[in-house]
């Protein structure tokens, strides 16, 4: 019986832990896209809608099937440009948005904070929604607000989101 070389031995260690590398960073990126984002709690408030820093001219979409999606905006407020694209995931206890930006879908003059080549994390803090109970203000008059920290940057995004006919506490249980 002939033994293997050391060559063909080294080349078999070295592409069976390349599988296992590839294996593991498939599953650990397929779990974070594919999975639901919580339904209840903060999530819930910030799933549906448009963040919109009017100072800064920006817009933050966090839409409630988990895309992700920041827009510049002109004076107007219309979007014009695309910064990022992505998918998120909220962690409730830390007040942290994960999210996994599209490769594509980036603009490279915004630094995103990204680590681990496209992961970047938004903090939210100040979380501040409308008195559902509140009959004396008009439900078009009724705006949320929160604060949104890119984390590794100096950005701070102080925004407002309007009810846009959508309840803020309309949602799935």
């Amino acid at each position: 019986m002939k033994k293997p070389s050391l060559a063909k031995k080294i080349i078999s260690i070295f592409l069976g832990f390349l599988f296992l590398f590839i294996a593991i960073v498939a599953i650990f990126v397929c779990t974070y896209i594919f999975s639901q984002p919580s339904k209840s709690g903060d999530s819930r408030e910030i799933i549906y809608g448009e963040w919109y820093d009017e100072d800064e001219s920006i817009r933050l979409h966090f839409d409630k099937t988990g895309a992700f999606k920041m827009y510049e905006t002109n004076k107007k407020g219309k979007n014009t440009h695309t910064v990022a694209e992505g998918w998120f995931k909220i962690d409730e206890d830390n007040h942290r948005i994960q999210i996994l930006l599209n490769p594509k879908k980036i603009d490279k003059s915004f630094d995103l904070g990204t680590k681990l080549w496209y992961f970047t994390t938004i903090s939210y803090k100040n979380l501040e929604l409308p008195d559902k109970d509140d009959e004396y203000v008009k439900p078009e008059d009724k705006r949320a607000t929160c604060n949104f920290i890119i984390e590794n940057t100096d950005y701070v995004f102080r925004c407002d989101r309007e009810n846009y006919g959508e309840s803020f506490y309309s949602g799935h249980n």
